[in-house]
């Protein structure tokens, strides 16, 4: 067959099958880890970290020479570490591809000292030592983040409605009853009695103007807040 007889990859003469992984290298999957955007870290039984990809230094602030001679606890803020050391201890004993801490905020600390928000997932390994642990560690502050301003625009949207209602109901009460109070001023009534009712009824217009007077002024400050009357 010459080279213009050649079939094509992936034509209707049949795809062309990928070679096994184990035929790619080593250095063909390291690459692959290095570039994952997550952190990836392999520790053994005892949570001594084997290896790390260069997204664990950039996460944690730590060089890859202090991580293999670290543990993984000590990724963990200090209160957490002991605990962690049972919750690991329990894994080994029944080792399975699961999230960790379902349910829970998970932290991070990093060499400085600071904390941040993780997701952690975790998959078991056969070595020729036994089993090992990848750990895929995922930085989620900006998720976090995004989830209390949208939390915080809730609540600030059901404050606002609230306040939107009582707004209308007051506004709504005060405006009847200057109604009524009008009524009232169009029968027989002495002179003193009509005088002191239409001053109230001046009061209860000048509150309405206020109150809206109010609701608008908090209106320009947030826009997204409406004025009802």
């Amino acid at each position: 067959m010459t080279a213009a007889e050649t079939p094509a990859r992936g034509t209707a003469a049949g795809p062309v099958s990928a070679p096994p992984p184990e035929a790619l290298g080593i250095g063909f999957a390291w690459t692959i880890v290095e570039l994952a955007p997550d952190g990836i870290l392999v520790c053994d039984d005892d949570g001594q970290i084997l290896v790390a990809n260069r997204h664990v230094e950039d996460m944690f602030g730590y060089d890859r020479d202090a991580l293999v001679v670290a543990r993984v606890e000590d990724l963990l803020p200090a209160q957490f570490r002991r605990a962690h050391e049972g919750h690991r201890a329990g894994y080994v004993a029944a080792p399975a591809l699961r999230s960790m801490g379902s349910g829970r905020t998970l932290s991070g600390r990093r060499a400085d000292g600071s904390e941040f928000p993780v997701e952690i997932r975790l998959s078991p390994v056969a070595t020729d030592q036994g089993i090992a642990t990848v750990v895929v560690i995922r930085d989620v502050s900006e998720q976090r983040a995004d989830e209390r301003d949208a939390h915080a625009t809730t609540v600030r949207d059901e404050d606002e409605r609230i306040g939107a209602d009582r707004y209308d109901r007051v506004v709504s009460h005060l405006f009847g009853s200057g109604l009524t109070l009008a009524s009232v001023l169009s029968t027989q009534l002495d002179e003193p009695v009509a005088e002191r009712l239409r001053g109230v009824v001046v009061q209860l217009d000048t509150a309405i103007r206020e109150i809206r007077n109010s609701v608008f002024a908090v209106s320009l400050n947030h826009p997204g807040t409406a004025d009802s009357g």
